[in-house]
């Protein structure tokens, strides 16, 4: 069979690319095969690196490593609650700020003035006294008296000052009860509100603050302090506090 394809095929021209490829995969052979002993003890050139690194200087090296250091530290101090950060240590050993008695009244008239010129609804209308304070009893913890439904002031010529309502305040993160009043086609609003951290006392006389077009006259009894909001004069606003307050008489003192 050989001696017939070699007859075959012994006038057939050998393709040129023939023999390259020969060559080819004799190479291929060759580096596949184990080395043998005399190529064993000949030393492997070391492979050309691929990639190129970076070198750093010894001063970059300290500096990461001071960085790395501070990181760990700082956040072990943190997580086992040791240490507040700084800005955290000033805000809780700085005591709050004293409320001063301009601060209060400027507040409530603010708060008097924008419900005016916004000409809202009262939040609860009802001239019934037991009716508005029953209506608080759910939103302020706080023991209210029960609204008078007519405040006089001691002149012939003024009409009383009759409750309409009701509305529910924010003053200085502590809710605030604003009975609300209408006297001589006018707004009053006597706010009721905890005493704590408020610069009134028990007892005190009543402090007549003038505020650009309004009077606010502030006063305590028991652990509950009023302030009376009106466009009234002095005199005539305190009077109406006291026809309003369960507070005993006392004598003005103007700021």
């Amino acid at each position: 069979m050989e001696e017939k394809l070699r007859k075959a095929f012994a006038d057939e021209p050998v393709p040129p690319r023939l023999w390259p490829r020969i060559q080819a995969s004799l190479r291929d052979v060759r580096t596949t095969e184990p080395p043998g002993p005399s190529q064993a003890s000949e030393p492997m050139p070391p492979p050309a690196p691929s990639v190129r690194t970076r070198r750093w200087s010894p001063r970059a090296m300290l500096s990461i490593a001071a960085m790395l250091l501070l990181i760990a530290v700082g956040a072990s101090v943190l997580t086992r609650g040791g240490v507040m950060p700084a800005a955290t240590q000033t805000a809780a050993t700085t005591p709050s700020p004293e409320i001063t008695k301009s601060t209060v009244v400027t507040v409530l008239v603010n708060e008097f003035q924008t419900f005016e010129a916004s000409g809202r609804p009262l939040d609860f209308a009802s001239a019934i006294p037991a009716e508005v304070r029953g209506w608080f009893r759910a939103k302020v913890d706080l023991p209210l008296p029960v609204p008078v439904a007519e405040a006089r002031v001691p002149e012939a010529q003024m009409k009383p000052a009759r409750l309409t309502g009701a509305r529910l305040c924010s003053f200085l993160d502590r809710r605030v009860a604003s009975f609300m009043y209408v006297l001589n086609g006018q707004s009053v609003s006597l706010y009721v509100m905890s005493a704590a951290d408020l610069p009134v006392t028990a007892g005190m006389d009543a402090q007549v603050v003038q505020d650009r077009d309004y009077t606010a006259v502030l006063w305590s009894h028991g652990d509950l302090a009023y302030v009376l909001v009106s466009r009234l004069a002095g005199e005539r606003a305190v009077a109406l506090l006291h026809s309003m307050a369960p507070l005993p008489k006392a004598s003005k003192s103007q700021a």
